[in-house]
C-alpha cells in the first residue's frame, strides 16, 4: 500500500520491534489498534495467510483508527503459492478500492479494479492528486507512467486527456482520449459513456 495516493507505510521493522515483546501469536484487534496509535497511523491492516497443498489464501481488513468500528475495506485472494506477489497485488487493489467510499471517489474505486498493476494504480493515484491540485504537467507525467505500466488502463488515459487539455496540449489530449475510448471495454457501460 505504501505510495498509493497519500498512503505511507510505517516502517515494518519498527512496528514488529514494538509488537514482538507484547504478543504470542497473531496480534489481537486491540493490539493492532494500539500499534497504529503508537506510530500515528490513521489506517491499519490486519489479516492472515493460510497455505495448503501449494495454494495460499490471503485475507485482510483495513481499519481507520480514528473511526473505530467495522473495517473500511476487506479483501481476499487465493491462488498458487508461486503467485504470492500477484496475490498480494490483488489483495492490495481490493483494499484500496474498498477504502475509497465517497461518491467523489467512485472513479478511484473503478480504477483500482480495472488495472492489474499495483504500480500503475499508484501512478494513477499520484496523477489524480496532482490533477486536483492544478499541477497539470506532473499529472500528465504520472498518468503516462500508469499507461506505460498498463497499456490498457482506460481511466489513466482519460485523466491524462483531461490534464493535457488544461495544458492546451491538444494533440496529447486527443491521443489520450482516443486511447481511453479504445480501452474502455474494462469499464461498466456508465463509465464507458463517461469516457466517450
Amino acid at each position: 500500500l505504501d505510495g498509493a495516493g497519500e498512503i505511507r507505510a510505517v516502517d515494518p521493522d519498527a512496528s514488529m520491534a514494538w509488537l514482538e515483546p507484547r504478543r504470542i501469536g497473531n496480534p489481537t484487534p486491540e493490539e493492532a489498534q494500539r500499534l497504529a496509535a503508537h506510530f500515528g497511523a490513521g489506517l491499519y491492516v490486519t489479516g492472515n495467510v493460510l497455505g495448503s497443498g501449494g495454494k495460499l489464501h490471503l485475507q485482510a481488513a483495513m481499519y481507520d483508527r480514528r473511526h473505530p468500528g467495522p473495517p473500511v475495506a476487506r479483501a481476499t485472494a487465493e491462488g498458487p503459492a508461486a503467485d504470492l506477489f500477484d496475490l498480494v497485488d490483488r489483495l492490495t487493489a481490493q483494499l484500496l478500492a474498498g477504502s475509497y467510499q465517497g461518491p467523489a471517489e467512485r472513479l478511484t474505486r473503478v480504477a483500482a479494479t480495472t488495472t492489474g498493476s499495483i504500480e500503475a494504480l499508484k501512478a494513477y493515484l499520484t496523477g489524480e492528486r496532482e490533477l486536483r491540485q492544478g499541477r497539470f504537467g506532473p499529472a500528465v507525467d504520472q498518468f503516462q507512467r500508469a499507461v506505460t505500466l498498463d497499456s490498457g488502463f482506460a481511466l489513466a488515459y482519460y485523466h491524462q486527456a483531461i490534464a493535457a487539455g488544461w495544458m492546451a496540449e491538444e494533440g496529447l489530449a486527443q491521443r489520450a482520449a482516443e486511447a481511453a475510448t479504445r480501452f474502455s471495454d474494462r469499464l461498466s457501460e456508465h463509465d464507458r459513456l463517461l469516457v466517450e
